[in-house]
């Protein structure tokens, strides 16, 4: 009876151990016994738990990245996805992370599984954010939108306006530009310029954030109504306002309203999250930027560059210059050189490089392959 309860107890174990394998799917147990080694895994798009619908944990990629779980301050993967990057029957790995410098989630880098092993794509733009992995057009082909910082950084001073206008650490406001990658078959390069339907997407959104400024700034200069007491009568939703002349030549007093009788004010619901007013001047320079990116005006933009040229402000005037270097137009070239010889040395400044740099084509950024250790 002994031998059989220990048998029957060792059955239990091996079936245990059976159904724990099969759980664990394709991915492979690394040495450890605590994280799955995914360079041992199955990245195939048909496997039978494929990567993309049952991701691993954020501490098995840290380890493919080669960042330690154990250490966060060695560094720290922020997000990752899985997918079907190459249309080649196997997954890709697209990381956020902050590359072990401390930095904020700026790295973005594309993983694909070789036959030599695992094949690291860094982005060459240098730091970047990733803004999402999706199928943009809706014909089953994902897409890497990964965003930079585009050089307009000069508004928004926290001091106020022309307090400190050298202290550019204290500007609050940055322009990012949304870029797309492909797999283009030698590599993953930009190919903004086929996704109009995502840049569409963002104008509707910053139109919204800007109108949503715009009826803020609105509401907070709208004077205070005056208060009224609301009286009503008890059980009705009559409301005695005066007397009222009856048909047959008597007349309807207004009732005795007692002081319980008086309706209490519905309790106000919780404001919404007001969107910051100091966020607006990048928001139309980054709004204007699509709408000449998609051809809808090739100046667009210009009215608001030539208000920031003319502020008192200088720290709107260094911003102008960079909002009329991405212009580019003939008119925005007269401004800049206007500002070039400006009262202050740093907008001055900021006004020359750009004429110096004037009608530099943008370079196209795209994911190199980067040497493993």
């Amino acid at each position: 009876m002994e031998l059989f309860a220990q048998g029957h107890h060792r059955l239990g174990l091996d079936c245990a151990l059976f159904v724990a394998c099969l759980l664990a799917g394709p991915i492979a147990a690394s040495a450890s016994g605590l994280e799955p080694d995914l360079s041992k895994a199955d990245w195939s798009v048909k496997a039978p738990h494929d990567l993309a619908h049952n991701p691993p944990s954020k501490d098995a990629v840290s380890k493919l990245v080669g960042l330690s779980p154990d250490n966060p301050w060695g560094g720290k993967v922020c997000d990752f996805h899985f997918a079907d990057l190459r249309h080649q029957g196997t997954l890709s790995l697209v990381v956020s992370d902050d590359g072990g410098e401390k930095a904020n989630c700026n790295n973005v880098e594309i993983l694909d599984k070789g036959p030599r092993g695992i094949e690291d794509y860094g982005l060459d733009a240098g730091w970047a954010y990733l803004d999402g992995v999706e199928d943009i057009n809706g014909d089953g082909g994902f897409e890497v939108i990964a965003e930079g910082q585009e050089g307009i950084e000069h508004v928004g001073n926290e001091y106020g306006p022309g307090q400190d206008p050298y202290c550019n650490m204290c500007l609050s406001c940055t322009e990012y530009w949304p870029r797309v990658y492909a797999w283009t078959g030698n590599g993953y390069a930009e190919v903004s310029s086929h996704y109009p339907k995502y840049y569409e997407r963002e104008l509707l959104s910053l139109k919204k954030q800007i109108t949503a400024i715009y009826a803020a700034q609105s509401e907070a200069h709208r004077p205070a109504p005056a208060s009224t007491p609301i009286q009503s009568t008890s059980g009705s939703g009559f409301v005695a306002s005066g007397s009222f002349g009856g048909g047959n030549g008597s007349e309807l007093t207004q009732p005795q309203v007692r002081p319980e009788q008086v309706a209490t004010p519905l309790p106000t619901p919780a404001a919404e999250e007001q969107p910051d007013l100091s966020d607006l001047d990048c928001l139309k320079a980054e709004a204007a930027k699509v709408e000449r990116f998609l051809g809808t005006s090739k100046d667009a933009g210009m009215s608001d560059a030539i208000e920031w040229v003319n502020s008192n402000d200088p720290a709107q005037r260094d911003f102008a210059t960079g909002v009329l270097s991405a212009i580019g137009t003939a008119e925005a070239l007269r401004y800049e050189k206007t500002l070039s010889r400006d009262s202050d040395r740093h907008v001055a400044d900021s006004a020359k490089s750009e004429v110096e740099s004037w009608g530099s084509p943008d370079e196209s950024t795209a994911f190199k392959l980067q040497p493993r250790p």
